[in-house]
This record gives structure tokens, sequence and C-alpha cells, in this order.
């Protein structure tokens, strides 16, 4: 098992501080504070309600929101429970051969203006990338593609650009690039947008799947500033949090499971000024769960 990483303890902040899921919230920054701890805003994709997060130190977080005030600290061993598999769930297809990528990355630099191309009235070259280097770099092109699915009057879509322009930009980009080959049972509505013609194909997940074999990457916030209405669906199909089946092993394996919790969420939890355990978590029994707010 791995050393878990900020993401692996923040998935658990989220989880027993916020009782939701990390998937539910956007980071909107992340400084360092005076003191040199990074602090992280969120935002919950849902209802908009922020949380500040900051890290005091390994396995340690301040969380402050509207309704929640607390210091929580994670067990390591609690953590690496929570962790994903390093492998992808999906069907991602991930181009290795060095060669290949070698290639992607030369043909991007191109597309990006780092360097330069052909003319772009060359007939071995679409967007100033010889056809050549399109050809050897293959899926590892796609590799370095991010795309986002709409679904509008039964006709299924999805918007592509380089991963590194949305990153960059923070939007799509007007040029496609030369990813026409990349792209078989594809038509381009518009530039960057392509209309899905594969049979089977008939939902947004199973548009994301298709594109996702053909090497190009999902990105849940382009997907969020694409279209939103997909995002849940699609984040759950393409990337399902195990997290819960973890745990269950985790319990297995640990009798001390439920002081574990505990642990968690022993934190000074504010739930507003009428709090009558003055900002204490009041625990409960082993083995019935962590409280719910205040205990009367």
């Amino acid at each position: 098992m791995s050393k878990p990483t900020t993401s692996d303890y923040l998935k658990l902040v989220f989880k027993y501080a916020a009782e939701s899921d990390a998937d539910d919230w956007k980071r909107l920054s992340k400084k360092k504070n005076a003191d040199g701890q990074w602090v992280r805003e969120f935002e919950n994709r849902a209802t908009g309600s922020r949380l500040t997060v900051t890290e005091m130190e390994q396995g340690y977080f301040n969380v402050k929101g509207k309704d929640i005030e607390a210091n929580i600290r994670i067990p390591e061993s609690f953590a690496q429970a929570a962790q994903k598999p390093a492998a992808p769930a999906s069907g991602l297809y991930v181009e290795t051969d060095p060669a290949k990528n070698a290639a992607a990355d030369k043909a991007l630099r191109i597309i990006m203006g780092d360097e330069e191309g052909a003319d772009y009235d060359d007939d071995d070259a679409s967007y100033g990338v010889p056809d050549a280097l399109v050809k050897q770099a293959g899926k590892a092109l796609a590799n370095r593609y991010c795309f986002a699915v709409s679904e509008e009057d039964d006709m299924l879509s999805a918007m592509i650009t380089p991963i590194r322009y949305f990153e960059e930009e923070g939007c799509c980009s007007d040029q496609t690039g030369p990813i026409y080959d990349l792209l078989p049972k594809c038509a381009e509505l518009m530039e960057s947008t392509w209309e899905i013609f594969e049979e089977g194909v008939d939902t947004p997940v199973k548009a994301a799947q298709y594109l996702q074999s053909l090497g190009f990457r999902w990105n849940r916030d382009f997907q969020d500033f694409i279209d939103a209405s997909q995002t849940k669906t699609l984040a759950a199909a393409l990337a399902p949090d195990d997290t819960a089946q973890k745990l269950k092993d985790y319990a297995k394996k640990d009798p001390g499971f439920e002081k574990a919790i505990q642990e968690i969420v022993e934190a000074e939890v504010k739930y507003g000024k009428d709090d009558p355990a003055e900002g204490k978590v009041v625990k409960t029994d082993a083995g019935k769960g962590k409280p719910k707010g205040p205990q009367k």
C-alpha cells in the first residue's frame, strides 16, 4: 500500500466532517497562509456552500464552513484503506510506447505554438503537424486531449480540446487539431465538437467510454465547464469511488475500526450557536456509529 496523498486524506475529511462525498466539492483556490500551511477553499457543486480546509500537518486538518468548525486528525492507516487502486477504473487506453509518446509531445508543441510546424497549406500536414508525425503518435496524441459529453435531442456529442489548453486558458480551443483519424465513427459538427455515430453508443456514459477506448481523457472540470448536468453520472461510471468497499475491507482487518472513526471525528464541531455541547462532538457507544450533531 502506498503512502496516502493529500487527496486521500481530504476524501475522508469530506466524508466525516461535511458528511458528503469528495466529488461533491470543487476546489476554488490553494495557497499557503502566514504559517506556511496549505489552505484550500472548496465549493459544493450542488449547494454552493463553501469550506476552508487548512492542512496543519500530515493527516491533521482544520475545517471551517457555515455550519461546521472542526479539527480533524486522520490515522495514516485509515487513509491508506480509503485509497483507490493506482490503475484506472475505466476503460481508458493509455499509450506507453516511448516513441509514440515522444511523437505526441512534439505534435502538441506544434499545436500549442511552442514549436514551428509545417506550412498550413502543406497537403501532408494538418494544423501544421505533419501527417507522418500524427500517424506515429497514434493514440498517444489522444491521451493529450480531454473531452466532455453532451446530449441534446437524442444526439450525443463531445467537445474535445488539448488538456494543456484547458488547464492554461480555462476554456475549449476553437482549433481541434489533427485528430480526425483518431475519431472513427465521429463527425465534426463545428470546431472542437464531434457527433458520435458508433453503433451501440446511445447514452452519455457509453459515449464517454467509447472516447476513452480511443485514448481521449474525460476531465471532470472540463465536463462542468461544458455541460455540468452530465458530470455526476459520468463521474460515477468512469471513476467509481470504491471507498465504501475499501473501508469495509479495513474493518475486517482492524478490530479497532470504530475507534478509528471516532478518532477521525474527534473535533470541536460546531452545529450552530445553540450547541448544548459547546462545540464538542458527543461520542456514542463503540460500534453504534458516529454522532450526528449535538446529542440531547
